[in-house]
């Protein structure tokens, strides 16, 4: 019975390792100000500027990262979760990702406003990665998307420094 107990109790603990809770926000994350050095050498690496409004953010499981139990229990992941987001712009609307650290809080919440500088990346779908690992090794390479990504906080700037991004993309 001393067994079979301990049997459970490990399970339960294993349990717990899958379920890796969200760590949660300890504020509402505001970008700080930068200054137009900052503003110019960002903007003059991003695929695409974008003052607004977060409307919806929505985690996205098909681009997570996820690490192993034991991995997880030793707090040495360094996979990532994956979010989609809404941004609008006006009338335009905007699909971008964000990709947080397993241990990390996501900054970006539903009412941020900002310039939002993004960044065209690979984002590869690890769950078709793992369903079809059996049956080749190229196959997390092989399945993916090319979208745009929202890669730092540093990319995230004011609503204030929305002209002086466009004034540096500009002169890109």
């Amino acid at each position: 019975m001393k067994i079979v107990s301990s049997f459970v109790a490990f399970l339960f603990a294993g349990c717990a390792a899958f379920t890796d809770p969200e760590p949660v926000a300890p504020r509402p994350w505001v970008p700080g100000p930068r200054s137009p050095r900052q503003i110019a050498e960002r903007v003059a690496t991003a695929n695409a500027v974008v003052a607004g409004r977060v409307q919806r953010v929505t985690a996205n499981w098909r681009f997570d990262d996820p690490c192993g139990v034991f991995v997880t229990l030793l707090r040495r992941c360094d996979g990532t979760r994956a979010y989609d987001l809404e941004i609008t712009a006006g009338e335009e609307t905007w699909y971008p990702m964000i990709f947080v650290p397993h241990d990390d809080w996501n900054p970006v919440h539903v009412g941020l406003e900002g310039v939002f500088l993004l960044y065209k990346v690979w984002a590869t779908e690890y769950l078709t990665c793992r369903e079809r690992a059996a049956w080749s090794s190229a196959a997390c390479h092989s399945t993916g998307i090319m979208t745009l990504a929202l890669l730092d906080t540093t990319d995230v700037l004011p609503l204030a420094d929305s002209a002086a991004a466009r004034a540096a993309r500009r002169r890109r």
